[in-house]
């Protein structure tokens, strides 16, 4: 029985078609590879270590007391590391990165008021969610009051954007979107009648997730 940990990942086969297909391209393909994929590994592998360093650093800084962990819990919480590790390697943003690492603290101070299914629920939430997401998330739970869509605006960022950010999210079930008066016409004109609020998910969400402990 061949061991696991020698089969290839899905990952692991894509970058090697990948590092072969570039290295088909004349003259140049060999050398471009080299750079490409010698350097995305490099990154990868820094991305991992600082975050793991700045995590035990913040461990350390909170002094979590860590609740008596049964072998059940021993491994999900390696699992949630894993996984979090993952997304590490490819996500360039370090406010996303910082994100992550609120939410491994989390999970190592859980006394199960959160279960592991709503853990792997909100690792994948926070995974997929941009910059503006969590922007709006962080706006909504300082207005706990229904408020306009319209009313929700990020420098730079067009309005329908934020609609759509705003959809996601209620998808999610962390915010709760009602719609007031006669609307016509498509999505776009609904969306401006819409008012939103953050649920309570969406508040469980924040406090796990992007609620700093250090501020």
């Amino acid at each position: 029985m061949k061991n696991k940990e020698n089969k290839l990942t899905t990952s692991d086969i894509r970058d090697l078609v990948l590092e072969a297909g570039v290295g088909l391209i004349p003259c140049i393909g060999g050398p471009l590879a080299t750079v490409l994929f010698g350097a995305k590994q490099t990154l990868a592998l820094k991305r991992v270590e600082s975050f793991l360093h700045e995590l035990a650093e913040t461990v350390k800084e909170l002094q979590i007391k860590f609740p008596e962990l049964n072998e059940e819990r021993k491994e999900q919480l390696a699992d949630l590391i894993m996984k979090v590790t993952t997304h590490v390697e490819s996500e360039s943003r370090q406010e996303k990165r910082h994100y992550f690492k609120l939410f491994l603290i989390n999970s190592f101070r859980s006394t199960g008021d959160v279960s592991f299914d709503i853990e792997e629920f909100f690792l994948d939430a926070l995974n997929t969610f941009n910059l503006i997401d969590i922007k709006i998330l962080s706006n909504l739970m300082r207005k706990p009051e229904q408020i306009k869509s319209t009313e929700i605006s990020i420098v730079g960022i067009d309005q329908h954007a934020i609609f759509g950010s705003i959809g996601r999210l209620n998808t999610h079930g962390l915010v709760s979107i009602g719609t007031t008066g006669l609307t016509f016409g498509g999505l776009g004109d609904k969306a401006f009648n819409e008012h939103v609020q953050i649920s309570s998910f969406g508040k469980t969400f924040y406090n796990f997730c992007l609620k700093d402990p250090l501020v």
